[in-house]
């Protein structure tokens, strides 16, 4: 976060900035002893309610905006797996949804979903993007729901 801020990688943040006078804002933040030195007192990081940073109506006033997520599968009717492998719960569900859905809001925006195409599970290759779903897995992203 601290080299995206220098380079002025994270953009204009209108919406939130008018809440927040801030550059970045967030719910929360997690990792090295050097982003908690960029955090401490830095006025141009904001930490708010979840109910702003995810709502998808404040975050689609945002001009320009892309709306990045990373997902583990997908399936070819948009259905998209952020959150768990066979059915182990692997990280939090998050705001996931509420970004691709700000991104729907506004024609000048962009949602991207990545993920690898393939991993590696005991040692064979194995494809990240199904035809369908598993019946075993939940959806992560409303879409088209293929008929049982």
């Amino acid at each position: 976060m601290p080299d995206a801020a220098a380079s002025g990688g994270q953009g204009d943040q209108p919406a939130t900035r008018a809440s927040s006078r801030a550059w970045s804002v967030t719910t929360f933040a997690l990792g090295t002893a050097e982003l908690y030195r960029w955090i401490d007192r830095n006025n141009e990081v904001a930490f708010l309610d979840v109910d702003v940073v995810n709502d998808p109506t404040v975050i689609a006033q945002n001009s320009n905006l892309v709306s990045i997520n990373g997902a583990l599968s997908v399936d070819l009717y948009g259905q998209v797996v952020a959150d768990n492998v066979e059915g182990k719960q692997i990280s939090g569900v998050g705001g996931h949804e509420d970004f691709v859905a700000a991104a729907e809001m506004h024609l000048d925006a962009h949602s991207l979903i990545c993920l690898h195409s393939t991993a590696r599970v005991g040692g064979e290759v194995v494809s990240r993007i199904a035809g369908r779903m598993p019946k075993a897995r939940s959806s992560r992203r409303p879409g088209i729901t293929p008929e049982s």
